[in-house]
Parts: structure tokens; sequence; C-alpha cells
């Protein structure tokens, strides 16, 4: 049995997405297990659609168990991003391969330059601080720190967010020793920034949300997103979605007041001089995109401060993310979705997995180790408060996450 882990957000499912699950099978591989990013993601934002239609939209195309990435690793830095991710699929017990989307498919290269990165060795340090020192954010002076030590070809990679988190990807499974092999899929088409959809291209996720903003867009999709994702997209527009960053403003605004008086230096990826900055221009406060707008700078990125945000509005403590890696980051593996046709899968995981694998959260608590119950808890917090989002927004009944019901596809 041959079984291939995916990470991904799917924000929302498209071709692209398609092509990977299709390639995978290709390979030879008997079951592909999705780990998704739950209501918030990686660059500081909430998804456009819940994380039950995106799973679902998963396994419509060829996923057979999507998990949930606990929102501490999903909402994180691409660090902990891709070490949450892969300690779920290592400690799954049952994933052979992993495969990703990046810019290049020469395996070499991404392993030879993940070691450099890994190593951190002192004249790397001192290059790097050097480039800090002028001025520059830290991915770019990670950029130009790897093309000055190890030549463009390797700093090209450190260009696109696709090809970041392969190099962490790679990195996570070098430190955890993992058995699991590395299998990039060279990106195709569109770029992952592109923002507008090309006819014959497979597309960006980043294109066809700019789509959704407006409803009577909605039938350009249907070149670009399978029929069964496009079905989904057209009956629940204006039901439970499109939800955006500035839909979260005056949750926000309330707990941005609520603590300033204490700083926020204590909430992960802030420092105190973000703090500050944060504090002092609280004022001019609006919505949380010109906000955003307000305070970023050549050093402080635009999705770094979406992440310093989102870190705030969630209540989520650096201690927690430390606390998380000093216990080997993911201690349970949520299921959002499968296939009948998984449930040998399911039994292997149950055998050979290392973690608790959660499909009733009524029981839940009663597997999570001590150690992961505040993360567990957290990811319940977050799907409250972006359902109370879609239910204000939407004027719909408010979906208690102890009552949703996982995804379950007959064959």
């Amino acid at each position: 049995m041959k079984t291939t882990g995916i990470i991904a957000e799917y924000n929302p499912f498209h071709n692209g997405h398609l092509y990977q699950l299709q390639e995978v099978r290709k390979s030879g591989s008997d079951y592909i297990i999705v780990v998704l990013s739950g209501d918030f993601l990686q660059r500081g934002t909430p998804a456009i659609i819940n994380k039950y239609e995106r799973a679902k939209m998963a396994l419509l195309s060829g996923a057979d168990l999507v998990i949930e990435l606990p929102v501490l690793f999903a909402c994180s830095s691409a660090q902990y991003f891709a070490r949450g991710a892969v300690s779920i699929l290592d400690k799954l017990g049952v994933v052979d391969t992993l495969s990703f989307g990046c810019e290049t498919d020469d395996v070499s290269l991404l392993k030879e330059t993940a070691s450099f990165l890994a190593e951190e060795s002192s004249h790397y340090q001192d290059v790097l601080q050097n480039f800090l020192k002028q001025g520059f954010s830290f991915p770019k002076a990670r950029e130009c720190t790897v093309s000055k030590l190890l030549g463009s070809k390797a700093a090209s990679l450190l260009s696109s967010p696709n090809n970041i988190l392969a190099l962490e990807y790679c990195m996570a499974l070098s430190e955890r020793n993992s058995s699991i092999v590395p299998s990039p899929i060279r990106r195709k088409d569109s770029s992952y920034h592109e923002m507008n959809l090309i006819e014959n291209t497979l597309p960006s996720a980043t294109a066809i949300r700019q789509v959704l903003s407006d409803k009577s867009n909605i039938p350009v999709l249907k070149n670009y997103v399978p029929e069964h994702v496009f079905s989904i997209l057209e009956k629940s527009y204006e039901k439970n979605y499109p939800i955006f960053l500035n839909d979260f403003s005056s949750r926000l605004h309330y707990q941005l007041l609520f603590c300033a008086s204490l700083g926020f230096d204590s909430y992960a990826d802030l420092t105190p001089a973000i703090s500050d900055k944060i504090r002092n221009h609280l004022d001019s406060f609006r919505n949380i995109e010109q906000y955003l707008e307000l305070l970023k700078s050549k050093e402080l990125t635009y999705t770094r401060l979406s992440r310093c945000l989102l870190h705030i509005l969630l209540q989520i403590p650096d201690s927690m993310l430390s606390f998380a890696k000093s216990s080997d980051y993911a201690g349970y593996a949520r299921v959002l979705g499968f296939r009948d046709s998984a449930l040998p899968l399911l039994s292997q995981i149950e055998h050979h997995g290392s973690i608790p694998l959660i499909t009733k959260l009524s029981s839940a608590k009663e597997k999570l180790p001590l150690q992961a119950v505040p993360s567990f808890d957290l990811d319940i917090l977050s799907s409250h408060i972006y359902e109370s989002v879609v239910s204000e927004k939407y004027k719909s009944n408010f979906q208690n996450e102890y009552r949703r019901k996982l995804i379950r596809l007959s064959d």
C-alpha cells in the first residue's frame, strides 16, 4: 500500500490542485491524505470558504482522507506551518511520500538548499545579519544571503512562496529523520500571485478569489475549477461565503483596544517594536486592510503583519508555539472527512499511528494527550470566531463546531 501526503489550503480548490492529485495517482499511490488548513491560513487571512466545504472539494476531486492542520500551525510562519503539517503526516505512520508543488522539480537542489539553511553556519548568520542591518526584511535578507553563498539558482527558490514551503518541508522531514520521501511537482502555468485568469492555463487561487469578490463573475470559473467545485461555489455564494479579511475588522479592533494597555509583544510573531507600532497607530484603524497598509514597511511585510494581527485576534501567545515545538508539534490528527474506500487506511493509521485520530469532537479529550489540549481548544475557538462572522454576514444560523458532522463520501 502506497500512501502520499499533501499539505494544502485549497482556498479554494481549482484545476491546478486537481492536476497535482491526478499526478500523485498516476505515480501509483493507493491513498492520498490531505492535511488541510482550517478556517484561517498561513498568510494571516481567513479562508474564503469554510474548511468543511474545502475538504469536500478535495474528497470529490480524488483525495481519500482530509485532516485539519491545527490553527496554531496553519496561521504561523512557513517554518511552523511546515513542521506542524509534516509532524502529522509522519506520526500517522502510513505515509510514504510527500507531494508538493513548487517552481522546480530538482530534488537535489531543494535538498542542498534546505540542508544549507538548516545548518545555519556562523558565516551564514554573519552575512544574514549584515543584510538585516541594511534594512531588508528577513525573507529578502535570507534570499540575498543564499544568493551570495550558494548562488542565484539556489536563491531563486526563495523568491516564491511555494518554493519556500518546499524547502521548509524538506527541512522538516530531515529534522525528523522521517522515512517520508519528498516528491515535488513542478508548478504549471500561472504563478502563485497571478491576479488574473488566463485562458487555457491552470489558475492561481489568488486570481479565483479576485473573481469571487463579485457574484456576477462566477460563470467565468467553469473553465478553471472542477465541475463539482463550481457547483459548490455557485450554490453556496452569499449563503456561507465569500469571507474576506475586512469581515473581521470590528472583532480585531475590539481586541486591539482591549489589549492595548498591556501591549502585544507576548503574542506569536510579535516583537516589542511591532507591538509599539500597532499601539501607536491604533487611532487610525478603519479596517484591517487599511491598517495593514498603514503599518507595513520595507522591514515589515504585509503578510508578517497580517499574521501578527491574526494572532492577536485568536489570542495565540508566543509561548504556545514554543511549547508546541518542545512537544514535537502536532499531538493529534482531526479528521474533517474521508471516502468510504479509505476505511482500510483509517484502520492502518489506528494501528500504526503515534497520535490519536479524532473523528468525534465530543469524545476527543478522552484521547488527547494533556499537552495537546490547548491547541485543540484553540481550533474550536477559531472555528467559532470564523462562524460568528459567517452567521452575522449572511444572517444564517450559527454552526457550533461540536455539532458539525465530518464529511463521509460513499464510492
